[in-house]
């Protein structure tokens, strides 16, 4: 197995990870460009000038695959090719290119080109980051450990910081990176879903008033291919985005508990029997990453046919994955608002599919986030209500074949 690198467009420090990773694990790494890049000698690396040639450095690297190698680039039509001849394929930011997601990958180009030709997005892609970094760093360690390298279990430096940009989190939708994740939480047969643990010291019936604190989205779990490639990511929007879905959920559980009727009452600042509702987006997809919003009427053309080119199995066999799902995961504290004592954990997610021919869905990349929000703070006043845990009172589940769990369980 050799590793070929695709270095006309790759950022330095990823160049510098696949030095380091060649020295160490002993693996033959070509770094192709149009013009020879200079290298430190080594046995395991070598610089491959391409020539000038429209394209020559990714036919370069086609001609030169055996099945199995790794092929690292950013590249979206080369990496569509090398998977063709039987490569796996590394993106910059430490997403792999697989056969289930390259015809979304190479759809979701050609829109880029689209809105950019029309104006609607402007230059590139935000710039490469030092999370990307680790992220990337963090792949190929595990790549190789897969095909059975002498990565060591301990990934020094590189695993350390890739814990704390993510703040500790691993695949799988079981991990958390807000509430502890020391095996408390767990499903419980008097809520309709999620997990929960709640203190079972703690008499909820004593509080009457809540505190809902801004919400946080400095933590995430591991990002999908969706979430890596949306539009909004690219755009470099993605950020502000959360900030401003953070402050609509504030504002949305701040009035369900308002307008209630709900026994306990908002407040602004703690007081006796006051808890105090912390929470973190940890996850959130938008609803068609492939179809955005926009305001000329080629763009608007434009997105359905967009659609079109999605490989719909694929995007039903991955419903969190899928360009047609909104897909949000929070997670929460209820804690006392007075001593600071935690009362109750949980970790919620729920998905939908949008409507394809949905125009009002259309203007709004997080519109069906939005109305997940919306169900959840119905939900918040309904469990502070009932409090299932304490009572064994039933909770509606949401709205059927919608995948909504509930939100807190006091």
């Amino acid at each position: 197995m050799k590793i070929l690198a695709d270095c006309d467009a790759m950022p330095r420090p990823l160049k510098e990870v696949l030095l380091k990773v060649a020295e160490r694990e002993k693996v033959e790494t070509l770094f192709v460009a149009a013009q020879c890049l200079r290298l430190p000698e080594s046995a395991y690396v070598r610089a491959i000038g391409a020539g000038g040639a429209f394209n020559g450095a990714d036919d370069w690297i086609v001609e030169h695959i055996d099945r199995g190698d790794l092929v690292v680039t950013a590249d979206i039509p080369l990496a569509d090719r090398a998977l063709g001849v039987g490569a796996e394929v590394l993106g910059i930011r430490g997403d792999f290119f697989t056969p289930g997601n390259i015809k979304n990958a190479m759809a979701m180009r050609e829109l880029m080109e689209e809105l950019r030709s029309t104006g609607e997005a402007g230059g590139g892609p935000p710039p490469f980051s030092e999370r990307q970094r680790v992220a990337f760093m963090d792949a190929l360690n595990r790549f190789l450990q897969k095909k059975g390298g002498v990565v060591k279990k301990t990934l020094g430096i590189g695993a350390i910081a890739l814990g704390v940009l993510l703040g500790g989190c691993s695949s799988g939708p079981e991990k958390t990176v807000f509430v502890p994740d020391d095996g408390r939480l767990a499903h419980d047969s008097r809520i309709p879903a999620g997990r929960v643990w709640k203190d079972p010291s703690a008499a909820m019936s004593k509080y009457d008033k809540i505190l809902i604190a801004d919400v946080r989205t400095d933590l995430r779990l591991e990002q999908s291919w969706a979430e890596h490639n949306g539009v909004r990511a690219l755009m470099g929007k993605e950020d502000a985005d959360l900030k401003e879905l953070a402050a609509y959920m504030k504002e949305t559980f701040s009035k369900a508990v308002r307008t209630g009727p709900c026994r306990m009452t908002l407040v602004d600042k703690p007081a006796p029997g006051t808890v105090r509702l912390e929470l973190a987006i940890v996850k959130v997809v938008a609803n068609k990453p492939l179809i955005e919003t926009g305001t000329t009427a080629a763009a608007a053309v434009l997105r359905p046919i967009t659609l079109c080119l999605i490989p719909v199995k694929s995007v039903l066999a991955h419903e969190t994955d899928s360009p047609l799902s909104a897909y949000i995961a929070i997670e929460g504290k209820v804690v006392d608002a007075e001593t600071g004592k935690v009362l109750v954990l949980f970790a919620a997610n729920s998905h939908e599919k949008g409507a394809i021919l949905d125009v009002n869905k259309l203007v709004s990349p997080y519109a069906n986030v939005r109305e997940i929000i919306d169900r959840w703070g119905k939900q918040l006043v309904e469990v502070i209500n009932k409090r299932p845990l304490e009572t064994g009172a039933k909770m509606e589940n949401g709205q059927p074949g919608k995948h909504d769990y509930s939100l807190i369980h006091l």
